[in-house]
């Protein structure tokens, strides 16, 4: 007598919010671990030190930097072009892949707060909360 029914809200659209960031995760995850091993041609360690992982948020003479300061070694003048263009184009699809997945975290985050009936107050606290851990 004590207990009472909860309604839970009907979770329409969220499955396809989460199999599009979970698809752009799992991109995501095998673009970086691909183009990481692809760093070992340049010197073997780079594919197996995780600073090398890294690579998508470090631009170019942050990347050559690394080499220096990990493997005693840089990129051969005449391959730097082309190295510069492979980490770019990778690391531009990696961002939109990264866009992707905050898309689709930020509509599931709204159909929530929409199905529960959140405040903006309730809303900005969770906001504040998890903030950064994506």
């Amino acid at each position: 007598e004590f207990v009472q029914s909860l309604v839970v809200p009907k979770l329409t659209g969220l499955s396809t919010a989460a199999k599009a960031s979970v698809s752009a995760a799992n991109m995501r995850a095998e673009l970086t671990a691909t183009v990481h091993a692809r760093l070992g041609d340049l010197h073997p360690s780079a594919a197996i030190l995780s600073a090398f992982a890294a690579w998508p948020s470090l631009s170019f003479a942050d990347l050559r930097a690394l080499f220096f300061k990990r493997c005693k070694t840089d990129i051969v003048v005449g391959e730097r072009d082309q190295w510069e263009r492979y980490l770019a184009q990778n690391r531009a699809e990696a961002a939109a892949l990264a866009a992707k997945i905050a898309d689709a975290e930020a509509e599931i985050n709204a159909r929530v707060y929409r199905l529960f009936d959140l405040s903006k107050a309730d809303i900005a606290l969770i906001e504040a909360t998890i903030a950064g851990q994506y």
